[in-house]
């Protein structure tokens, strides 16, 4: 346990752990106001290498022009990538006017699968991470099928978990959504060893 803390304080940087412990003060101070769910605060962008993994890798590698990340909290991944049209969406409308108040540069929306259909652009990358094992396969296929028939949606990156719990599901998104959208690439969360990215590229795009 003691070497795990260690090897993980090695991998995050004390100057990342202090900048994290402020972020948890004030965002714990955030929730007072605008009580949204507490894990919320407790896992901010530095203390999650795999956040910082995503931001890399999406603005090195994708460079969209627009991005929507779904299951956004408090928009610490999608405020940090560099596109010219960036969409948060989160099911928790509190989380959502906190995510607004920190991000005046990202829109921010309440809602859900159905709420990507209705932003007016083609999507060159949607993020799903960290919220995807509380859906069972068949609903996560039946959401994306309906999702590419009314919008172009160029990549898909979304992550699975390697260690679940009984109320969670181990996705193989490349079972599920054979035929639609087609590996591009697959990573891991370098460190952390709690779950593995998929990057999926839609068939019908150039």
């Amino acid at each position: 346990m003691v070497k795990t803390i260690i090897r993980k304080i090695k991998l995050i940087g004390y100057k990342n752990i202090f900048i994290a412990l402020s972020k948890i003060i004030y965002f714990n101070f955030l929730k007072q106001i605008f009580r949204f769910d507490k894990w919320h605060s407790s896992t901010p962008f530095e203390l999650r290498i795999y956040k910082k993994i995503l931001v890399n890798y999406i603005n090195k590698n994708i460079k969209p022009q627009t991005c929507v990340e779904l299951g956004c909290g408090l928009g610490e991944i999608i405020s940090k990538i560099k596109a010219k049209c960036r969409y948060g969406i989160d099911i928790s409308p509190n989380v959502i006017k906190a995510a607004r108040f920190l991000n005046k540069k990202v829109e921010f929306l309440t809602g859900n699968f159905d709420t990507v259909l209705t932003l007016p652009q083609e999507i060159d990358i949607l993020i799903m991470v960290n919220f995807l094992h509380g859906y069972k396969p068949d609903e996560i296929k039946q959401y994306i099928n309906k999702l590419i028939k009314k919008k172009q949606i160029k990549y898909l990156l979304m992550d699975q978990l390697t260690i679940i719990t009984a109320s969670q599901y181990q996705h193989d998104f490349k079972r599920i959504l054979k035929g639609i959208y087609e590996v591009e690439d697959e990573f891991s969360d370098a460190g952390e060893n709690v779950r593995n990215f998929v990057l999926l590229k839609n068939k019908n795009s150039i």
